[in-house]
């Protein structure tokens, strides 16, 4: 039976949890949700082995090292988490678990083209394996926060050693995939976790947001918006970011403002799920919306919860009117909140609607579809 090995940063969701205890500066949530749930949509009809190099180091744990671990179908190289041992122990290590999978060339191997130090694992699979690869491209390198020259040069000589491609949109693909190789677009993978629902009773009815803690992605805006709304809601921000810490001293004198900070996939998809309203404040910006995809709007349309989100043109022309689409504008993001709250049973009718179309578009089925379609072109 064919292989898939996926080279990535995330981990199984448990795993995830564990980990947050020991380290002071979370990772990426987004990276984590995106590449998980596809693990997991893969997962139902093909064999997948899953080599994650936990995204954690020097700066963001006291912890001297981490050990081999495997769980699932997860394989996690150990490493010590000094800078200059980390990056050689990981590679080193990764090789070996790869080794014990005994891969052939007619398996694949995906990667995380974001990811150098994976880059290099899939560059040695290509070489030692002949194993074809599959890059899969969540952002334009070049939108990426405090990104070096250097290293977006990188990322984009990592395109040469793919022989197919998953891209969020078609923009990636024409930036990307020079050659014209097979490729398919998967916007945004829904996920099928069971929640259990465990959510301090102090909330009550209650706003939602999760995400990077930036003025430019509309988080002050929010705030603003929801201060001057005509509203009884608490608003609940999860995340992490140069915002911190004027959020937390907000909602110490707020009553009406709970900050979260950092939680895991696992905990902020079961605030999603409680919420009364979820909201994307992200302000437009011509090169996010061609190159990238705000995951979070496929996450909350999924809960069937109504949602309103900022301006995003390939998410609009899926959802359409079931998600209220709003400008980024303070008083706009203040109308949209007071609408939906003063006709809720109106907008939950249309929550309902766009949950049946994240199943269309980014279920499983679909998902498996363009999987499917993909390695078969591979495979000719």
């Amino acid at each position: 039976m064919t292989k898939i090995i996926y080279l990535t940063n995330a981990m199984h969701f448990n795993d995830f949890e564990k980990l947050m205890k020991y380290v002071d500066v979370m990772p990426n949530p987004s990276n984590q949700n995106f590449h998980y749930r596809f693990i997991t949509s893969l997962s139902e009809h093909y064999k997948v082995k899953v080599i994650s190099q936990r995204p954690i180091n020097h700066r963001t744990s006291n912890l001297n090292a981490v050990l081999d671990e495997y769980h699932h179908n997860f394989f996690y190289p150990g490493f010590h988490l000094r800078p200059i041992s980390r990056n050689f122990e990981l590679f080193r290590n990764s090789i070996q678990m790869m080794r014990s999978l005994k891969i052939t060339r007619e398996d694949f191997v995906f990667v995380d083209l974001l990811n150098l130090n994976l880059v290099q694992l899939a560059r040695y699979a290509k070489r030692r394996f002949k194993t074809r690869i599959i890059g899969i491209l969540t952002d334009n390198p070049n939108n990426l926060s405090n990104a070096k020259k250097r290293y977006i040069e990188n990322v984009e000589k990592s395109f040469s050693i793919c022989d197919g491609f998953v891209f969020l949109t078609e923009d990636l693909n024409t930036y990307a995939n020079t050659n014209n190789l097979p490729y398919t677009i998967i916007n945004g993978v829904i996920s099928y976790t069971k929640i259990k629902p465990e959510i301090d009773e102090k909330f009550g009815k209650y706003i939602y947001f999760a995400g990077a803690l930036y003025e430019r992605y509309g988080v002050k805006n929010l705030i603003e918006a929801f201060l001057s709304s005509k509203s009884d809601l608490h608003l609940v921000i999860a995340g992490h970011g140069p915002l911190s810490s004027e959020i937390t001293f907000l909602a110490e004198s707020h009553p009406r403002i709970d900050f979260l900070g950092a939680v895991s996939p696992y905990r902020s998809l079961m605030y999603a799920n409680a919420a009364y309203i979820n909201i994307n404040p992200r302000v437009f910006d011509e090169n996010l919306d061609k190159y990238s995809i705000p995951s979070k709007v496929i996450e909350f349309a999924n809960t069937g919860k109504p949602v309103i989100s900022c301006h995003h043109t390939l998410l609009k022309s899926v959802y359409k009117d079931s998600i209220y689409w709003t400008d980024d504008s303070i008083p706009a993001l203040k109308q949209a909140i007071e609408t939906v709250s003063n006709h809720y049973e109106s907008y939950l009718q249309k929550a309902t609607l766009a949950k049946e179309i994240g199943e269309q578009y980014y279920g499983k089925k679909e998902f498996s579809r363009k999987i499917d379609q993909l390695i078969k072109s591979l495979s000719l």
